[in-house]
C-alpha cells in the first residue's frame, strides 16, 4: 500500500514518487560535483545530473511496478 493508502499500483503516485527520486539525483549530482569541484564546463556538469535523474527516475518506477498489489513482496 502507497503511504497516501492507495491499494494496487496507483501510476500518479508511482510517477510522482519517481520524480521526487529523479530530482533527489540530479540535484545531488550537481551539488557534488561543485563542492568537490571536479567539472570545469557546465554543460558536462549538467549532462551528468540529467543521466543521475534518468537512473533514478527509471529505477524508481521498476521498483514500484515490481511491486505487489497490496504490499506483499515476495511469494
Amino acid at each position: 500500500m502507497h503511504a497516501n493508502g492507495n491499494d494496487g499500483h496507483p501510476y500518479r503516485d508511482s510517477l510522482i514518487d519517481a520524480a521526487v527520486a529523479g530530482g533527489a539525483a540530479f540535484f545531488g549530482t550537481l551539488t557534488g560535483m561543485s563542492v568537490a569541484g571536479v567539472v570545469a564546463d557546465g554543460k558536462a556538469a549538467a549532462l551528468a545530473a540529467v543521466i543521475s535523474f534518468g537512473v533514478a527516475f527509471f529505477a524508481s518506477l521498476r521498483a514500484a511496478f515490481n511491486r505487489t498489489p497490496g504490499g506483499k513482496d515476495g511469494p
